[in-house]
């Protein structure tokens, strides 16, 4: 913590979005509830402009996390970039978080990209 993380990842996304039109996602992680981290993640989501999340409950297993990471994906799809930023990551101690991210990273189209 206090080491500029936060700071070089939004100065990079804003030079980038100079440069070209993307979509910029960032969750902001306030703390290791896993129903507090769902909203952070639903309302990241609405403000880059994907409301599809609304309708999904958090996923539990690991079939519902299949289940959200093709939607994600399906959704995501396209030409233009899109970065996913998972703002204070260490607060996360639930280790189906993990797992979830592990899998949507091996899985992301090219044009999608997870800090």
């Amino acid at each position: 913590m206090g080491y500029g993380k936060t700071t070089a990842v939004s100065w990079y996304l804003a030079e980038r979005a100079k440069t070209e039109a993307l979509h910029i996602i960032r969750i902001s992680v306030y703390s290791d509830n896993l129903a507090i981290l769902w909203k952070s993640v639903q309302d990241a989501f609405a403000r880059a402009g994907f409301d599809f999340l609304r309708d999904y409950t958090c996923p539990t297993d690991a079939a519902g996390g299949g289940l959200l990471v093709d939607d994600l994906c399906h959704e995501l799809a396209g030409k233009k970039s899109c970065y996913i930023f998972v703002d204070d990551f260490h607060l996360l101690t639930d280790r189906r978080v993990y797992t979830f991210l592990c899998m949507l990273a091996n899985r992301l189209p090219a044009n999608v990209h997870l800090i």
